[in-house]
């Protein structure tokens, strides 16, 4: 019998993590997120990682030697392409409040983790994708839509306790967050937090802002140059997962949900 080898996502601070080498002045938990993000490239064989188009996106913007080193880094790993499913669960954690204007992106990275079944969304970024004050929504929103969402955790805790084991299937009302480890935080402690340690999640924010504003400054633009982005790494040998098929009534549903749209915008211009 096989072993099971757990499928990860890996957010883009972990990717800059994994790069980045310890110093003196960073914290214990910082240094715990160096090692294990850096841990989680170096340990392929026990799982297979991949990271999402919004990721890799995000990790070629910044610093010329960090994006070098980051670009060398997931050289290889699987990349999970954009879908319309995903926008359109993107769209709905949006709508439905999940996530702040300004963290579409990691209302995306979700979706796309949801979309290809993934088991575990590695982050570190507890302030939006890891808020365990808003998780029950996510998943709700999720199974909506058909789809199970990712056990969210950071890399010290996937080593510490999901390694090599299955994902459990748990429902609404089951506890996604270790709260003796890195995930008992969320928005209302975030305030704690000293920012002087969280440079690396500030880049990635800044990047993530950085994006978002591009999109909704001319979204028809920007997924136009998107799209011809994908084509052009998928021709240069860029590694994608294949896409999984979509079950007919996922399909029937999202049109459902763009005719509802289209009804509303209509009944608002009157």
């Amino acid at each position: 019998m096989k072993k099971y080898k757990p499928s990860v996502l890996a957010d883009a601070n972990v990717v800059s993590y994994a790069v980045s080498p310890p110093t003196d002045r960073d914290s214990d938990k910082i240094l715990g997120y160096k090692e294990y993000s850096s841990k989680l490239f170096s340990s392929l064989k026990g799982f297979n990682l991949s990271i999402s188009w919004t990721v890799r996106e995000e990790i070629y913007l910044g610093n010329p030697t960090s994006v070098a080193s980051r670009k060398n880094l997931v050289r290889g790993i699987e990349v999970l392409d954009i879908t319309p499913e995903i926008d359109e669960l993107t769209d709905d954690f949006m709508r439905e409040g999940v996530f702040r204007e300004k963290a579409e992106n990691d209302a995306r990275i979700l979706a796309t983790a949801c979309f290809y079944g993934i088991d575990y969304l590695v982050t570190c970024n507890m302030k939006d994708l890891a808020n365990a004050n808003k998780f029950n929504e996510m998943i709700r929103i999720a199974k909506k839509h058909g789809y199970h969402p990712p056990k969210i955790c950071t890399p010290n805790d996937f080593f510490r306790n999901y390694m090599n084991k299955p994902r459990e299937v748990l429902d609404e009302s089951a506890n996604y967050f270790d709260k003796s480890q890195d995930l008992s935080y969320n928005v209302d402690t975030m305030k704690t937090i000293e920012y002087k340690e969280e440079s690396i999640l500030e880049e990635c924010r800044r990047i993530r802002r950085q994006l978002h504003e591009e999109e909704i400054k001319d979204p028809k633009k920007y997924r136009e140059n998107m799209y011809k982005e994908i084509e052009k790494m998928k021709a240069q040998g860029m590694k994608f997962r294949p896409v999984p098929p979509t079950p007919p009534w996922i399909k029937e549903y999202m049109q459902m949900c763009r005719e509802r749209r289209a009804a509303k915008k209509i009944s608002q211009k009157k």
